[in-house]
């Protein structure tokens, strides 16, 4: 099976790269990136430190890989740290988040020439993979090479469970290749021993995206509202990582909203910024008055945000928060947590598979609102904006779950060095 894949892989490889090379003409990201795809990435220059691999696949996993790696930087400063992620968001948010890691690149296409360059030139002593993304071609590198590899913030939605059980025996030798799997729920640990994980290597564990998380400082939000334009009385609604169909919905909501709430301002974070000129156009469609974060010259009724990474601080702002990607089926959900410990109360659809996990910790502590309508979020809004007791009790009971689920990034880099030091006690680190 392995053999079957690494070919089938390697043809689809050659297939894409004619298609890799034109495009990389027209796009920076591939022509920083393209020889990354093909093996190419940078040399392990002290291959006698102890090196550690973390895959990220883009922002999200990128953000939750940054406090196990600031923990392991910390506690073991020579050891080799390298980093590849899947997308341009994911090696900017990198660049941004992650410059004390000596490697950075893209991941190798998952085919066998590919993926034994890459591990011939990072010489890894171990592999983290961050939350999903199965690499079939570079986990059985791995393996053959004796590399071990980790399962970090592992989630497998009911969906994905299926899609992987119809691939029978090929996807329990994946999952018989990590050495480690944590799990965020109870669900996802029975998922991974069903596809093969090993029992003894299966753990439940809190998701590291909570260590990465802090509520903005009072004197940073009270300048965040004077640079967003917000009236002294103005209240906010934060839609963040809105996908499509979802921003009628808001809008509908919103409109009714502002009849009751004149001051209200809506803050329209779309997950995609290529998204833009179509939510414009609907904003445009609808006669609303609206402007760009970055544009803004004057108070408006929706800002529309068109920046990178500072979703999370805007929460900060606001009075009541909805989650996108949760609204219009199939979805899956986006973080909860960055709102949450912002200690603003959290809405979001039902469709949430992605953030199970999150969504019921908030839940059980009453600290998440589910809705399903347009009318649904007049009706909780309403009584957030006009109950402001039971608006700070929402908003506070979620900060304080959020603040109990750190840690898990210090516990793992504890396992991590322990068995980086079983596997590579004998080197003796090189000298800067």
């Amino acid at each position: 099976m392995t053999s079957f894949y690494y070919v089938l892989s390697t043809l689809a490889g050659l297939l894409l790269l004619p298609g890799l090379i034109v495009l990389s003409s027209i796009t920076g990201r591939k022509r920083r990136g393209l020889w990354h795809h093909f093996g190419f990435l940078p040399a392990n220059s002290r291959p006698h430190r102890p090196t550690l691999w973390a895959h990220a696949i883009s922002v999200g996993e990128v953000r939750a890989a940054a406090p196990l790696l600031a923990a392991l930087r910390e506690q073991r400063p020579d050891m080799r740290l390298a980093v590849t992620v899947t997308t341009s968001a994911g090696y900017e948010t990198a660049q941004k988040n992650l410059g004390f890691v000596d490697i950075l690149a893209y991941h190798p296409l998952d085919a066998w020439p590919f993926v034994s360059l890459a591990v011939q030139r990072i010489r890894p002593d171990l592999f983290v993979l961050i939350d999903t993304g199965f690499w079939p071609g570079l986990l059985f590198k791995l393996r053959e090479k004796n590399v071990p590899a980790i399962l970090l913030n592992g989630r497998i939605s009911e969906n994905s469970f299926n899609n992987y059980r119809k691939l029978g025996g090929f996807i329990r030798e994946v999952f018989s290749c990590f050495s480690r799997v944590y799990m965020q729920n109870p669900i996802g640990v029975a998922r991974a021993y069903d596809l093969g994980a090993r029992e003894e290597a299966i753990a439940l564990q809190a998701d590291t995206k909570y260590d990465q998380l802090n509520p903005l400082p009072e004197n940073e939000r009270r300048t965040l509202r004077e640079k967003l334009k917000l009236p002294a009385p103005a209240s906010v609604l934060v839609a963040g990582s809105t996908h499509e169909g979802e921003e009628t919905i808001l809008l509908d909501a919103f409109e009714t909203l502002r009849e009751a709430h004149p001051a209200l301002v809506m803050i329209l974070a779309p997950r995609r910024l290529e998204r833009l000129p179509e939510v414009e156009a609907l904003l445009r469609s609808r006669n609303e008055t609206f402007g760009r974060r970055t544009r803004l010259r004057e108070a408006v009724p929706v800002i529309l945000l068109d920046t990178m990474g500072e979703l999370d601080r805007l929460y900060a702002v606001a009075d009541a928060a909805f989650v996108g990607r949760s609204l219009i089926s199939p979805g899956g959900g986006h973080s909860l947590a960055e709102a949450a410990i912002q200690g603003v109360p959290v809405l979001h659809g039902p469709y949430i598979e992605n953030v199970k996990a999150q969504a019921e910790v908030l839940k059980e502590a009453g600290a998440s609102i589910e809705i399903k309508s347009a009318a649904d979020i007049v009706r909780e809004v309403s009584t957030l904006l006009e109950d402001g007791q039971r608006r700070g009790l929402l908003g506070e009971q979620a900060r304080i779950l959020v603040e109990g689920q750190k840690g898990a990034s210090r516990e793992i880099a504890k396992i991590i060095l322990q068995d980086m030091d079983g596997r590579c006690g004998t080197r003796t680190p090189d000298t800067p």
